[in-house]
């Protein structure tokens, strides 16, 4: 034998071998039901099998109808995230087979049926997905080609969020070591020809479609190193060193040598282009951000967020249903200079978690969006569960106070976005001034 040669014991050679007992049973404590997506997005079911076998069980998802169905690549687990579907994936099947560690014994699962409905276009939200599990790095995205972007990976995100700015963790840092997808639609301000700038931490490409067609998107710009937030310029956190020059897509270089977009690339208008920033990360900060600027427009300040936000960007969203108030705001009693607080709470079937460029490890089960109005005016920055303002006068005792909440994805028949709005709130000015409560404390004290 040779020092550092690994072991000849094991069990491909028939050498090792586990004693254990025969199980008895096997059978379902739930199957998979039928499920409602969106186009675009995964579908999802879930299983589990028991047994009094002391190996764990194993389970394969097929596609169809047993016993014909088509096993789904990779599908070995309980549960069952699809790749994202389309519209001709409305009223496909699925259904599991559990087998026992030694196939003992097997047992086929009930049928489950996907329905998949039109999404929602959501104005001034990016969808930022993540990939954990599978973390498959950035080569499955780029066609053999070098520069296309691939759309033919199977496997579905561990999560997805909506924000609203074409960044992600610039602000603060998710769980390290993934995969991510930052993607939605651009419409250019004006027609023109347009720089795009990409920065991150680790690598990422960043590809730009020729129209709304994920297809037809090809890389414009690459990190190819890692960058502190919002690095346009320059690299690695140092302010010395100038970012390489495929950061930005008039001088980046394909892989045949040439630079296809030093002339800028040429945008109309309105029109909308499909936009996908891909992204790894391997540890430590994990921020990835793209912006523009036309081709004779200065240049991104180093430490400005992205300017692809707003009406400029769009995604789409799983339609939702379902949205009440679980909380309405109450009156509330506050002394002349007191700070009144209001508080709403709401509740909605959509699984479109929204983020606000803050924390999104806090942010994954967060589905709606609020806005606080004063007499029915929108209170800039009021856009949490929770308003206050202060210090209170007597003038406003006759403010109408309401909260207005919506879930992405909720809309009418028409498309058009639907809001529901709290009854209405006002603040009971009490007798005693707070300065007073102050004074006669320190009088009291003296």
């Amino acid at each position: 034998f040779t020092n550092g040669t690994p072991s000849l014991l094991y069990a491909s050679n028939n050498v090792l071998m586990y004693a254990t007992v025969p199980a008895t049973y096997l059978t379902w404590v739930t199957t998979p039901t039928n499920t409602t997506t969106t186009a675009g997005f995964p579908a999802k079911f879930y299983s589990l099998a028991t047994s009094d076998s002391e190996l764990s069980l194993k389970y394969q998802w097929y596609r169809g109808v047993p016993p014909t169905g088509t096993p789904v690549v990779g599908a070995t687990a309980a549960n069952l995230s699809t790749a994202n579907t389309v519209a001709g994936d409305n009223g496909a099947t699925f259904y599991v087979v559990a087998t026992t560690a030694e196939n003992e014994y097997s047992i086929t699962s009930s049928v489950a049926t996907v329905n998949v409905s039109l999404p929602v276009l959501e104005y001034g939200w990016a969808k930022m997905e993540y990939w954990y599990t599978a973390n498959p790095g950035l080569a499955p995205f780029v066609a053999a080609n070098g520069t296309n972007l691939a759309t033919t990976y199977a496997t579905g995100p561990d999560y997805t969020i909506f924000e609203p700015i074409f960044e992600g963790n610039s602000e603060y840092n998710m769980n390290p070591n993934y995969t991510s997808r930052l993607s939605g639609y651009f419409y250019p301000p004006a027609t023109d020809n347009y720089v795009f700038f990409v920065n991150s931490d680790d690598q990422s490409d960043l590809f730009v479609s020729t129209d709304n067609t994920p297809a037809n998107a090809t890389m414009v710009a690459q990190e190819v190193n890692w960058s502190n937030p919002w690095q346009w310029s320059i690299d690695e956190g140092n302010t010395a060193m100038a970012a390489p020059a495929g950061k930005r897509s008039d001088t980046w270089t394909a892989p045949d040598g040439s630079v296809p977009w030093a002339a800028g690339i040429h945008m109309i208008a309105g029109q909308q282009y499909y936009v996908a920033l891909m992204h790894v990360d391997t540890g430590g900060g994990n921020n990835c951000e793209a912006t523009f600027k036309s081709i004779s427009g200065p240049d991104p300040v180093n430490g400005s967020y992205s300017a692809m936000k707003g009406k400029l960007i769009s995604s789409y969203a799983p339609r939702c249903f379902s949205m009440n108030f679980a909380q309405q705001p109450a009156n509330v009693t506050v002394p002349v200079g007191g700070l009144a607080t209001f508080t709403a709470a709401g509740t909605t079937d959509s699984t479109s978690a929204i983020g606000d460029e803050g924390n999104a490890l806090n942010e994954l089960t967060n589905y709606i969006v609020y806005q606080w109005t004063k007499n029915g005016v929108p209170i800039p920055g009021a856009i949490n569960s929770t308003y206050s303002f202060g210090p209170v006068s007597p003038l406003d005792s006759s403010i109408q106070f309401a909260c207005t909440i919506r879930a992405l994805g909720y809309t009418d028949d028409g498309g058009n976005d639907l809001w529901k709005t709290s009854t209405i709130a006002n603040v009971v000015i009490s007798g005693t001034d707070v300065s007073s409560l102050a004074s006669l404390s320190t009088n009291i004290g003296a």
